[in-house]
This record gives C-alpha cells, sequence and structure tokens, in this order.
C-alpha cells in the first residue's frame, strides 16, 4: 500500500488527473457497450402521429410496461422488434391509432350525459365523419384520409322541407332529370352495349317466326337453304355490336339473300347489309347541325391495311406489325380526342374492305367511336370532313 502510495506521488498530479479521466472513460465505454448489448433491438410500431395519440399510445405502452423509444418530435414510436405484431393487435382493439378522429366511442364519454343539444349534434357529426374515416382507411393503399360532412339543419318545429324548385332549377339554366328517367337511360345503354350477347339462338328463331306471312316464303328459300339460323343470328348479332338495329328485319334478311349469292363469310354478309342500310345509319349518325361529321383515313394507311389482309373467307385477319398498329392507334386517339375537346363526335370513315378490321381496333380503346365505309353513307347525306388520319 505503501509502495502504491509513493507511486502516485512519483506520478504527479497532472498525470494522476489524465490516469483517473481515461479510466473513467473506460468505464463509461464499457457501461455504454453492456447496455447497447443487452438492449433488445427496436423497430417501428407507429409513425406520423399525432401527439393527443402519440401520448395516448406511450400511456398504454407504460401500463403494459413495455420498453419503448420516441423520435421524430415524438410522433414516431419504436418497440422491441419481436414485440410489434403483438402491441399492433393489442392497440387495435382499443381503437388506435385512430388517426386523429373519434367514433361512437364518443358517447361513452361520462360527460356527454348532461351535454346540451348544440354539444350532441357536433359529436354525432363528429362520430360519422371518424368511423367513415376508420372505414376508408382500412382498405389497402389508403394511407391518411379526413372526412368532412355537410348534414342538412333541421328544424326543431318544420312541418315539411322545402322541395328544391324546379322552376328555379330550369331559370338557372339546368337541366331537370327525374331519377326514374335516369334509371331507364342507364338501363337503356347497358342493354344497347350488351344486346348482342342477349340475341340466342332461339331468340333468333322467334323473330323470323313472327315475321309476317308475306316475309314467309324469303325466310323459307333463304333458311336453311342458303344460310343456317345460326348464320341469321351472327349477322345480326354483328349488327347489334356496333349499335345497328334490326328492326327492319325484312330488309336484313332480303341482304343476305343477296350476300348469300357471292360468299358464305358471314364478316362480307354483315358488310352487305350494312350497306343496304346505309340511309338507317346515316341518319343515326347525323349531327344536330344536319351533317355527318367526318375523320376521313388516309390513302396510306388504307393502303396499309389492305396490303396487311391475309386469308380467305372467315380466316381473312389483319396481319400489320405491332409497331404500326401503336402508331396508327396513336394517331386516331390524338384525332378524336382534340375534336372532342372541340365539342365535336365524328365518325371514321373507311373503305368497305378494311373496315371491319379497322373497327376491331378501333373498339379496343374507342368502343364509342363509329366506324363507316363509303358503301354506308347514303347518297342524299350531307359530309363535312373535320380531319385526316
Amino acid at each position: 500500500m505503501a509502495n502504491l502510495v509513493n507511486t502516485l506521488k512519483s506520478v504527479g498530479p497532472g498525470r494522476l488527473l489524465v490516469l483517473i479521466g481515461t479510466a473513467a472513460a473506460l468505464l463509461g465505454l464499457f457501461a455504454f457497450i453492456g447496455t447497447r448489448v443487452t438492449q433488445p433491438s427496436m423497430s417501428l410500431l407507429f409513425s406520423n402521429l399525432d401527439l393527443q395519440e402519440s401520448a395516448q399510445i406511450v400511456a398504454k405502452l407504460e401500463a403494459m410496461k413495455v420498453p419503448y423509444r420516441l423520435s421524430g418530435n415524438g410522433n414516431v414510436i419504436l418497440v422491441p422488434e419481436e414485440q410489434v405484431l403483438r402491441l399492433r393487435m393489442s392497440m387495435a382493439e382499443s381503437g388506435l391509432p385512430s388517426g386523429g378522429s373519434v367514433g361512437y366511442e364518443i358517447f361513452d364519454r361520462s360527460d356527454s350525459l348532461g351535454a346540451t343539444s348544440f354539444v350532441q349534434n357536433i359529436n354525432h357529426a363528429r362520430a360519422l365523419e371518424g368511423e367513415l374515416a376508420r372505414t376508408i382507411r382500412a382498405i389497402d393503399g389508403i394511407q391518411a384520409v379526413r372526412v368532412h360532412l355537410v348534414l342538412p339543419k333541421r328544424e326543431v318545429f318544420a312541418r315539411e322541407n322545402r322541395e328544391p324548385s324546379r322552376e328555379e332549377a330550369l331559370f338557372k339554366g339546368y337541366t331537370v332529370v327525374d331519377p326514374a328517367t335516369v334509371i331507364i337511360t342507364h338501363l337503356t345503354e347497358v342493354l344497347k352495349d350488351n344486346m348482342a350477347d342477349l340475341l340466342t339462338y332461339a331468340e333468333t328463331q322467334k323473330l323470323l317466326d313472327d315475321l309476317p306471312k308475306t316475309n314467309q316464303k324469303l325466310i323459307s328459300d333463304l333458311v336453311p337453304a342458303r344460310i343456317t339460323v345460326n348464320g341469321v343470328q351472327r349477322v345480326l348479332q354483328n349488327l347489334l355490336a356496333e349499335r345497328v338495329s334490326i328492326r327492319d328485319l325484312s330488309g336484313i334478311l332480303e341482304a343476305i339473300t343477296e350476300a348469300c349469292g357471292f360468299t358464305q363469310s358471314v364478316t362480307q354478309i354483315t358488310e352487305h347489309v350494312r350497306g343496304r342500310l346505309a340511309r338507317q345509319i346515316s341518319n343515326a349518325n347525323v349531327s344536330p347541325e344536319g351533317w355527318i361529321p367526318l375523320v376521313a383515313l388516309s390513302p396510306q394507311w388504307e393502303q396499309d391495311f389492305a396490303e396487311s389482309l391475309v386469308g380467305q373467307g372467315e380466316d381473312r385477319q389483319l396481319s400489320m406489325a405491332p409497331s404500326r398498329l401503336q402508331e396508327f392507334i396513336a394517331n386516331v386517339r390524338q384525332s378524336f380526342d382534340r375534336l372532342a375537346a372541340e365539342g365535336q363526335m365524328p365518325v371514321l370513315l373507311t373503305s368497305p374492305g378494311i373496315r371491319p378490321y379497322v373497327r376491331s381496333i378501333i373498339e379496343r380503346f374507342r368502343p364509342a367511336t363509329v366506324v363507316l365505309s363509303q358503301a354506308e353513307i347514303h347518297p342524299k347525306s350531307k359530309l363535312r370532313t373535320l380531319a385526316q388520319i
């Protein structure tokens, strides 16, 4: 012991302080390493919390005696990695986090019993907003949501609600449509879009049987000697798919009889029938100004489509390079989008030989766009060419 004291005296006070400081630093380092080794790995529990929710979650963690760490100004909570899933389920049972909103649990508070009707109405609106926000937040991909409701105010002694004035709406320039008309219009459009699928073999046979007796000789000569009922069905389905009315069924059957004299291809028969229905098709596409707005196909594209057709009859199909098809689609989309912005709804005009194949491309990205051939334009129709592709 005496030797240790003599040694320390010989070192001097300056060096002694250095030794003491070094020893303290080493002890602190060892203590830090020890705490880091024994401290569990922390992982994210919740983030983007408001301070009120963060305080509620921290209070619950302290009650459960779970270690935690706060970061990000208190809106990020970290907990031991192995407890993350269990804690999230536990917090969910308590309605945390609620995204800063409250639900119907607002009425569970004891102070709500003595609240005025005004406060109760406010709480009711907050509860509705909170419940809707929670429901929307449960959808995958939704990170944050806020809901604001504007509820009509009902007076206590009001005997009846003031109905919106139809005359007032008309005076302001609005179009007034009753709910029944909206539903009927919607159902009509749905039926038109799916009419081709609704026309079955049995329905086609019934249409033929219900024709007047004056047309039965035509039917007996046509079906099944020259075309089957299934063939007639396919022709009618092709017409309905492009919203061409089949009301003039006798005229359609006459056109089918003519076409069967030179082809058995349903596609070519359909195109011949469309040509016979030129007046009907043209009138259906006349604008309010009295003319048919057209976008013409350029001679180059006409030639490209004609040269890309391979096969014969029902086996005939379009075989165009994908790059050219993409270029054609881009040109059509650009022209029709520009005209739509100007309030125009033109039809695309092609030659008869390529019309069904051009239509098969157009319907993939602009199903409502009408594609006509020159054979389907009635001679007395007024035309106006708006653009060329």
